[in-house]
């Protein structure tokens, strides 16, 4: 069957939709033949074919949007491309390849040209569906070809179209040109949708512009203009307004089409972006609100790759609360501010990393070398396809330093309890040791070797007693039995004596007037000796202490754990070689020593007895620097009067008392105080038990042989309630009021002990006591009475 030719001429300006006719042509001009043609080939007409138009050399000069698709290319042009290099052309009858088809036809051979078929290198084939002849002055100038793919299954093309249009409604693409010479806009149907327009005829160029808000018209103008002037394709995102008033965000292509190096027309799609433009947006929006909510948040934030540590962000809280800049921080490892160790870290952030861990404590190294407590909340997040730990970190320095200050006081109160039952047995029987030694003393001349050994033994007994009170000192501070003291004074003659023969010099820095401080004088000259004797052993090669005290007055607002008031603040400060950071915040606590043969009870036992003092203990250090030690005690009030010791006097026949009641629950200690005091011709009536000593008291006084003085021990164990010297007091003073007591404990932190006046006691004596103590204290009572 001979191959049907549909001749169109034009001129050099015209191409396939130029002029006119360039919307009707192919589908009013050539439907009959078209579908005659398309007949034979077994197809149908309802849609237009693919086309290319060939010069004469057989070069594609121009071709339709999907040519390039049918043909089998990957180009979005084909302006320049023989077809012969895309396709073998075959005559159906002849089954001969024709190298060159526009030669062929001008040559003349096409009226009796058969059907023509394009085998593609794939295996696929194209049909021929028309082939138009365009002359120029009467000379052949170009060729178009129709091609149509060929369908074995023999599918009506219909269906490809509906296809082609549901791709277009789902990817919101639509097509469309514009025809430089005439300025005509062609519209797809898609987009026609996509402008909310029915199908028909394309606006003008004017009008498809006015589609588009003011800025973005005048770039797209542009953009038209730099095309069909000099060539440039063009991408652009805009927005605009469709005819029923919504607002788009488009993406528009353009490429520019070229007859003989001339551009003709702007080819391009249109595609409505607006649900990934909202989505990029809302992910901005989402984002600018997260970097808001990391960067300017008061919580200390962090951003870590957990594979490699490094710490890939940090919001200002956190440069703040470091002291590192951001970029130096944000260059650093977790491993480089955490205190575990490196591979302890790294395992727990790959816990993290797998959702198995939460929530974790840590001790971070600030840039200023502190170490500060650190709770930290973390979790997995995803970023770019990348898993980092966002961790939130708070500071909980304080709240483990309360945490330890209970648990320090839990332990020196357990560790009381224990302590205390021990001393009181052990001041009994130091006591026992006292007073035989002395007892023993006095039937031997004091030259003789004997009298010597017992001298020894009876100092090194009084170590024993410095022993044991600074045993209970340490576990529960030991109520301290207060009076006015000179602070100037005690730390003055302590420190004097301790450096003495020190190679360490002491400064001594006083406010004038400086107030006296309600203390126990005792237990604050083994504070203040304790520290003499750290800093003295801190510089071995020599230094200067330097002590300094002024008055102070703390009000409520920055008291903290102390009473609002007026204080003595005192520094210690040496030379020394300083105290490790980390070791800082152990210092106080029982059994933790620096030094190699240390007890770890010094400074423990230093801050048991300030706080039983109500005031305050602290210290800091730097390596190679040295220590300051600082101490608050409370100053003396008009609540906190004096309490003078009880003066020693000088005992003569006419002041000696000659009956002394006695209640100890240790017979060996009755024995002991009876033999002591009948060296001076009392007579001592002894009593092991609370109910006897008073019924004993009781008839003494009522037969008129009244007792000078009562000597009762606080603690009777074994009876019901251990009621002991203090139920004693009580049931005595009832019989007689002006009665003479003295209280006496190997408990030295009963509050009894402390507060002696407020029971009724004119004196008080802890154990262990010697034969001489006793004896003065005893008689001096008897003598104020």
């Amino acid at each position: 069957m001979p191959c049907r030719w549909q001749v169109v001429t034009f001129d050099e300006r015209h191409d396939l939709f130029a002029g006119q006719e360039s919307m009707k042509r192919p589908a009013e001009e050539s439907a009959k033949d078209s579908e005659e043609a398309t007949s034979q080939a077994g197809g149908s007409s309802s849609v237009p074919d693919e086309y290319v138009r060939l010069n004469r050399a057989g070069l594609i000069v121009d071709e339709s949007w999907g040519a390039a698709t049918l043909l089998g290319s990957s180009r979005r042009s084909l302006t320049g491309i023989p077809l012969s290099q895309l396709a073998e052309i075959r005559c159906l009858v002849a089954g001969a390849v024709l190298s060159a088809l526009p030669e062929r036809l001008l040559d003349g051979e096409e009226a009796g040209d058969p059907q023509l078929e394009l085998h593609l290198p794939a295996g696929s084939k194209l049909k021929v569906t028309r082939v138009a002849l365009h002359r120029q002055s009467g000379r052949l100038d170009a060729v178009t070809v129709w091609l149509a793919a060929a369908q074995p299954d023999r599918v009506e093309f219909s269906d490809d179209v509906h296809l082609l249009d549901m791709a277009a409604r789902m990817s919101k693409v639509g097509g469309w040109e514009l025809v430089k010479a005439s300025q005509r806009v062609r519209w797809t149907a898609q987009t026609f949708r996509l402008h909310e327009l029915e199908v028909g005829d394309a606006p003008s160029l004017s009008d498809a512009l006015n589609f588009y808000l003011e800025q973005d018209r005048a770039v797209l103008s542009d953009a038209i203009e730099q095309a069909l002037t000099h060539g440039t394709p063009f991408d652009l995102e805009l927005k605009m307004l469709t005819a029923r008033g919504n607002l788009r965000y488009t993406r528009s292509l353009g490429r520019p089409v070229f007859v003989d190096g001339e551009v003709v027309s702007i080819q391009g799609t249109f595609q409505d972006v607006t649900e990934e433009r909202e989505t990029q947006l809302a992910l901005q929006e989402s984002e600018a609100r997260y970097r808001d909510i990391f960067e300017n948040n008061n919580a200390i934030k962090l951003i870590i790759d957990p594979k490699s540590g490094r710490i890939v962000q940090a919001n200002s809280a956190a440069v703040n609360f470091y002291g590192h800049p951001s970029e130096v921080l944000t260059e650093m490892k977790i491993s480089d501010i955490n205190m575990d160790p490196p591979h302890i870290v790294n395992e727990k952030l790959q816990a993290v990393r797998n959702n198995l861990l939460s929530e974790l404590e840590f001790r971070h190294r600030l840039a200023s070398g502190e170490v500060r407590d650190v709770k930290v909340h973390t979790g997995a997040v995803r970023v770019n396809g990348q898993t980092l730990v966002h961790s939130i970190i708070f500071d909980i320095t304080e709240r483990k330093r309360a945490e330890r200050y209970v648990q320090r006081m839990q332990h020196l109160e357990s560790l009381g309890r224990l302590a205390g039952g021990i001393a009181h047995d052990f001041n009994n029987v130091l006591t026992i040791i006292f007073g035989n030694l002395s007892l023993a003393q006095l039937g031997l001349a004091r030259d003789s070797r004997a009298s010597e050994f017992l001298a020894s033994a009876e100092h090194a007994i009084g170590r024993a007693k410095g022993l044991s009170r600074q045993l209970l000192t340490f576990a529960k501070g030991g109520a301290p039995i207060c009076r006015s003291v000179s602070l100037k004074q005690l730390v003055t003659d302590v420190t004097g004596f301790d450096l003495s023969g020190s190679n360490v010099r002491r400064e001594l820095l006083f406010d004038t007037p400086l107030d006296d401080v309600h203390v126990d004088p005792t237990q604050l000259e083994q504070v203040i000796s304790n520290l003499t004797l750290n800093a003295d052993e801190a510089m071995p090669d020599g230094g200067t202490l330097t002590i300094r005290a002024w008055n102070r007055q703390v009000r409520s607002e920055n008291a903290g754990e102390l009473r609002p008031g007026r204080y003595v603040e005192l520094t210690m400060q040496d030379e020394g070689c300083g105290i490790e950071r980390e070791n800082l915040q152990q210092i106080f606590e029982p059994y933790f020593s620096t030094k190699p043969n240390g007890s770890g009870l010094g400074l423990a036992t230093c801050y048991s007895i300030i706080n039983r003092h109500q005031g305050d203990l602290k210290v800091d250090s730097t390596v190679g620097v040295g220590t300051v030690f600082t101490l608050l005690l409370p100053a003396v009030t008009a609540t906190a009067a004096p309490a003078a010791p009880p003066s020693s006097p000088v005992v003569t026949a006419s002041t000696r008392l000659s009956r002394v009641l006695v209640l100890d629950d240790e017979r060996m200690i009755l024995d002991v105080v009876s033999r002591t005091l009948a060296e001076d011709g009392i007579v001592v009536d002894a009593f092991e038990r609370t109910d006897d000593a008073v019924a004993g008291f009781r008839r003494a006084f009522e037969s008129g042989q009244k007792y000078d003085v009562v000597l009762l021990d606080l603690t009777i164990p074994g009876e019901p309630g251990e009621p002991g010297g203090r139920e004693a007091v009580a049931r005595i003073l009832e019989i007689d009021p002006d009665a003479c007591a003295i209280c006496s404990s190997g408990y030295a932190d009963d509050r009894v002990m402390a507060n002696f006046q407020e029971y009724g006691f004119r004196g008080v004596v802890a154990k262990p006591y010697v034969a001489e103590e006793l004896r003065r204290l005893v008689q001096s009572f008897h003598d104020q009475a």
